[in-house]
């Protein structure tokens, strides 16, 4: 899953679902509305591909290629 900063500039990868935080080295979190609502299965603002048109964090390209190598 990804969220969208608020300024829709960087795309972040949501590692954990229960936090809605970005895998280290970024520690970004998705808002907890958005979460809640993605829980409880109502629209939300996460979205399961990252959308072409904004780029990914850096930090949690980082993150991506960490978990892949654990």
């Amino acid at each position: 899953m990804y969220f969208i900063n608020p300024q829709r500039t960087l795309c972040h990868v949501i590692e954990d679902m229960e936090t809605g935080k970005a895998p280290n080295p970024c520690g970004s979190k998705a808002r907890k509305i958005d979460l809640l609502n993605h829980q409880e299965g109502r629209p939300h603002k996460l979205l399961p591909e990252k959308p072409v048109d904004i780029r990914l964090c850096k930090h949690c390209e980082k993150g991506i290629v960490w978990m892949r190598e654990v």
